[in-house]
């Protein structure tokens, strides 16, 4: 079970995972936050974080995200330097190209970079849907849908 809970406050940004960066892991993360733009709104939360448990370590991270009329990009980026082997470190992302037809749906394509699971690629390419209702997010994501070693992911996210 992945957990990840997020507290944003102005340009503050924290963030505990749980099962992220590896299986029994922890990290803690802190950053901050500038946007703007109007035709293309864009955000970007630069961040650091520490990683413990299986794992420790250091990390620097960024969360960015563009966004043009019902289309939008996002990107989260981490580099894990480990503290105990240096061969362990490694390089973590999660990428989404989304289409918004409607507010309460989003839907598109996501590839990941992870270690968290054995794949025989280090890119994983996938396929999402999301849907809204009102402060809530139910988030279904397929990688290499189709294939003997597909995954499926599910996501709720809750806003207060």
């Amino acid at each position: 079970m992945l957990g990840i809970a997020q507290a944003n406050h102005d340009r503050l940004h924290l963030e505990a995972r749980y099962n992220y960066e590896a299986l029994d892991t922890a990290s803690l993360w802190a950053g901050r936050t500038f946007s703007g733009g109007e035709t293309f709104a864009w955000q970007i939360t630069p961040m650091a974080g520490a990683v413990f448990g299986k794992t420790s370590g250091i990390a620097p991270g960024l969360e960015a995200s563009l966004a043009w009329r019902k289309l939008d990009v996002y990107i989260e980026a981490e580099y894990v330097a480990d503290l105990n082997d240096k061969g362990d470190s490694f390089f973590y992302s999660w990428n989404e190209l989304g289409y918004t037809p409607r507010t309460w749906l989003r839907v598109g394509l996501v590839t990941q970079r992870t270690r968290a699971y054995r794949q025989d690629s280090d890119l994983v390419p996938g396929l999402f849907a999301q849907f809204r209702m009102g402060k809530a997010t139910l988030g279904a994501y397929f990688f290499k849908p189709g294939s003997d070693d597909a995954v499926t992911s599910v996501s709720v996210a809750v806003s207060f």
